[in-house]
């Protein structure tokens, strides 16, 4: 996606999501109560 000149927060807004979703979820919500304004469900 570098290559392709696109800014690590377009695609950060398409990953977290996706990787949040195969955490365990103690680690997915520890890592949005320390970030609340980077995921919001």
């Amino acid at each position: 996606l570098e290559t392709l000149n696109t800014p690590p927060v377009v695609y950060q807004a398409v990953l977290m999501p996706l990787i949040l979703s195969r955490l365990p979820r103690e680690i997915s919500v520890e890592w949005k109560r320390q970030n609340p304004n980077r995921q919001k469900d």
